[in-house]
């Protein structure tokens, strides 16, 4: 079994290095932290790179490309902490493709392909409860709360999952629809905005992604692959922490000698590198899994989530602890890896929420 990269997909994460490194690599902190960063980092992907249409079928103008493409692409993201709403619209995307054959699909997808329209998914994490649906006067009535949407605020279209006594409907909603209202929420990791979506309103039933009968197994689905893509950005974020660590501990003198010879230092290091390379095997198993179809992307996709986001934590206080006071500076980017890490410990399903869902697996199985 090879879990290497082909040609093409070489070739695209080449491409987006290549488009990063022209950006200035963002700037380290003063572009996460620039209005509009995002949205420029995002029109320069979407339209001049094409990523907009990586996840979108053929049949609407999209690439049709798969899961292992898209984990490459979110590793070279991750590497210099990108903001833009890039992971935001892949779930949008994925979530529009789980009913082809809606209004939705038809009207949406073709706009993400090109690389016009970015989305976002609202729904209540770790299984609680917030937007609900009913029926009332032969339309479909909407109510409620999604206290993490990502990059909610510069969406163009959102992806709404809401319960309701007879299942979980997938709507696509546009922020301006009566009703609707998204405000941005103040994070810790400033480099990807989190919003608060407030929905009092109703719809007809084109605005229906997925069906109250396979709506919760859709966005399942979704959340699985989601956060098999937020641990591959995960995974980039720690082997930048690692390099920038390991080179340091080179070049940095202290008593006459590199730091990188002093044992503290060359054991931190190394257990960077255990954590770096074991991160990258689930990841990379979690993406295949993903892509050939196997019946166990719910306990790869929780494995490869709640390892890499914790590695990607540890491993950015490691580098601040090699760094030393150059660390603590704001100049410096350990910062912004460390709040990044932070943040994607908590998105998609807490690192918690996944390791109970494989404890009880592991219990089912016993």
């Amino acid at each position: 079994m090879h879990f290497g990269l082909n040609d093409d997909q070489q070739s695209i994460c080449t491409s987006v290095r290549r488009f990063l490194v022209r950006s200035g690599e963002l700037k380290a902190a003063e572009a996460c932290y620039e209005e509009g960063t995002g949205a420029e980092i995002w029109a320069g992907l979407a339209t001049e790179l094409g990523l907009g249409g990586l996840l979108v079928g053929e049949e609407f103008g999209g690439m049709g490309l798969d899961i292992v493409t898209l984990a490459s692409v979110m590793e070279e993201l991750g590497r210099v902490v990108a903001p833009g709403p890039l992971l935001a619209t892949a779930l949008g995307a994925m979530a529009l493709g789980e009913g082809p054959k809606s209004a939705a699909a038809a009207t949406w997808l073709p706009q993400i392909a090109e690389g016009s329209v970015a989305v976002a998914l609202a729904y209540e994490p770790d299984g609680r409860a917030g937007l609900r649906w009913w029926m009332e006067e032969g339309r479909i009535r909407l109510e409620g709360r999604a206290g993490q949407v990502i990059e909610g605020a510069a969406a163009g279209l959102l992806v709404v999952a809401a319960k309701g006594d007879a299942g979980t409907l997938l709507v696509a909603l546009t922020p301006d629809h009566e009703g609707v209202e998204v405000v941005n929420r103040p994070t810790m990791d400033r480099s990807r905005n989190l919003a608060m979506l407030e929905v009092n309103t109703s719809v007809t039933e084109e605005a229906v992604i997925v069906g109250a009968e396979g709506g919760a197994a859709a966005l399942a689905r979704v959340l699985q692959r989601g956060a098999i893509l937020l641990a591959a950005e995960a995974l980039g974020g720690a082997q930048r922490c690692m390099d920038i660590s390991v080179e340091y501990a080179k070049v940095r003198v202290q008593f006459g000698r590199p730091i990188g010879s002093f044992q503290s230092i060359a054991h931190k290091c190394a257990d960077m590198l255990v954590k770096v390379e074991s991160a990258r095997s689930a990841v990379m198993y979690a993406a295949w899994a993903a892509d050939s179809g196997g019946d166990d992307l719910l306990s790869v996709s929780s494995l490869a989530k709640s390892y890499a986001a914790e590695a990607y934590y540890r491993v950015a206080g490691s580098m601040i602890q090699v760094m030393g006071g150059i660390g603590f500076t704001w100049e410096h980017e350990a910062h912004l890896h460390f709040k990044r890490a932070r943040a994607s410990q908590q998105l998609l399903g807490s690192t918690e929420h996944h390791r109970e869902q494989l404890a009880a697996m592991l219990l089912d199985e016993a």
